[in-house]
């Protein structure tokens, strides 16, 4: 019997090793993960995993923020070695810059070719902007990438690269030369005011792209669109967008003339089930988002649009929505049957939104009373001219930091920390937060703010015998804000 269990042994360890690498890839947060190979004795953690607990323990915030991806060119030099090591535990890797890649692999891989070749389902993000002088060197090593996911291309390139990209990537970025990323939104309809005679080189985009969307079995790929087009390439284009079956998922980043030629377009509905907008004219965001088939959208995020208050009407055409982001122009006004839109929303960003007092209202009673909302941010919106930002930590527990300096990134995701000293809501922001709490249930908001204890008293007392809203001290400067039923 013990010379049975003296057999059975490595293979009992290897069974908990498999599980335990299984049980990684699934954990999104590297802390997370920290925590659980530390509570597993370390007799049973093969050197992998060893590896890993030691290189997540020590890596800065700045490595461990892809997780769980690693960007193995950004670790620390004195941390390489251990990162190879923990390769057969890492989940994936993702690569910023290739020619970094190869620099810091010296000596340890005769090429980038060579470690993937080594590694094939390890790669899985290629964010470096490959345009036609890097098709030689990427087609080396992309090839062995079986897992590849995720690419950054040039419009000049994709076509010459194609033959050479792996059957699992399913989302391509194509960039060229962009407008200005710093422009203001358009307000007027000229959307292709200075694109009339722009034509990149990439004659053969449009059918490359056909090409690569059609092949394989794979019926969810995504494309995203950061390139300025000349109007035959954007026609041709659209064209291709319109026929295809196979695209889940289209973002539009200041390419004009490709909004143009979709409206232009006869097809009377783009079947996507994800689509983003960045920088349109309203009228041209209003028309392009109304092509959709609104009832098989699951994610929707429109910004850079000087008027976003053209979306929230058509949300009630949109029954399947899970995530909504708007960013980047102005909400004023606000749809009296909002509140009973949108019943599956999981996930709500709005950054740099210019708020009435009726839309703040408005919003923040709708948002508490989506009851599978589990992820809700409201990053540096203006109200009354003032900027703070809001962050649902936990269903009905909202914090509240003034302008966007508490934002910080804690387990791969944004969060907000109250704000301290220096930092504090102004007493407009907090009569307002009263205000929009008052309607709400079941709900708290956390923050700071700078006041004397007679006016802590008046602001409370007027909060309280107006709104019914108990303002609780904390530690410090911070307090609570509850709505009324909490204190009935």
């Amino acid at each position: 019997m013990n010379a049975k269990r003296r057999h059975l042994a490595p293979a009992s360890v290897m069974a908990v090793d498999h599980i335990v690498h299984l049980i990684v890839q699934c954990i999104s947060s590297p802390q997370d993960v920290v925590a659980f190979l530390r509570a597993i004795p370390a007799p049973l953690l093969s050197a992998p995993l060893t590896a890993l607990l030691a290189l997540l323990s020590t890596s800065s915030p700045t490595v461990l923020g892809h997780w769980p991806a690693m960007i193995l060119e950004r670790v620390d030099a004195r941390c390489l070695d251990l990162a190879l090591d923990a390769l057969a535990a890492l989940p994936a890797i993702r690569i910023s810059s290739y020619e970094a890649l190869e620099r810091a692999l010296t000596g340890r891989f005769p090429d980038l070719a060579a470690f993937t070749a080594a590694w094939p389902t390890k790669v899985t993000h290629l964010d470096h902007d490959i345009d036609a002088d890097d098709v030689d060197d990427v087609r080396c090593f992309v090839t062995h990438c079986t897992h590849l996911d995720y690419m950054c291309v040039h419009v000049d390139a994709f076509a010459e690269l194609l033959p050479f990209l792996p059957s699992s990537l399913r989302h391509v970025l194509l960039t060229g030369c962009g407008d200005d990323p710093f422009a203001p939104p358009r307000d007027d309809d000229n959307d292709n005011d200075d694109d009339d005679d722009h034509e990149n080189g990439g004659s053969n985009l449009a059918p490359s792209l056909l090409q690569w969307l059609e092949n394989g079995k794979n019926n969810n790929k995504h494309v995203s669109f950061d390139a300025k087009l000349g109007k035959a390439e954007a026609a041709a284009i659209a064209n291709v967008l319109a026929l295809t079956s196979s695209m889940a998922t289209l973002e539009i980043d200041e390419s004009h003339q490709l909004v143009q030629a979709l409206l232009a377009s006869t097809t009377p509905r783009l079947h996507v089930t994800s689509f983003l907008l960045h920088q349109a004219s309203v009228r041209n965001a209003m028309l392009l988002v109304t092509r959709l088939h609104l009832t098989s959208l699951t994610r929707l995020e429109i910004e850079a649009v000087s008027d976003l208050g053209w979306v929230l009407p058509l949300l009630a055409s949109m029954p399947h929505l899970e995530e909504l982001a708007l960013g980047y122009g102005q909400l004023h006004e606000i749809p009296d049957a909002l509140s009973e839109a949108t019943p599956r929303l999981r996930k709500l960003a709005l950054s740099g939104v210019d708020v009435s007092d009726q839309a703040f209202d408005a919003l923040f009673q709708w948002t508490s009373g989506l009851q599978q909302l589990r992820s809700a941010i409201f990053r540096g919106i203006s109200l009354n001219r003032q900027r703070f930002s809001l962050q649902l930590m936990t269903p009905g527990q909202w914090v509240v930091a003034a302008g966007i300096d508490s934002l910080s990134l804690v387990s791969g995701q944004t969060m907000l920390a109250p704000s301290r000293e220096g930092h504090a809501i102004s007493g407009v922001t907090v009569s307002a937060l009263v205000r929009a709490l008052s309607h709400v249930i079941n709900t708290t908001l956390r923050l700071a703010m700078n006041v004397k204890a007679e006016t802590f008293k008046q602001v409370a007392r007027d909060a309280w015998l107006d709104f019914g809203v108990a303002i609780l001290p904390r530690d410090g400067s911070e307090y609570d804000l509850c709505s009324p039923d909490y204190c009935r």
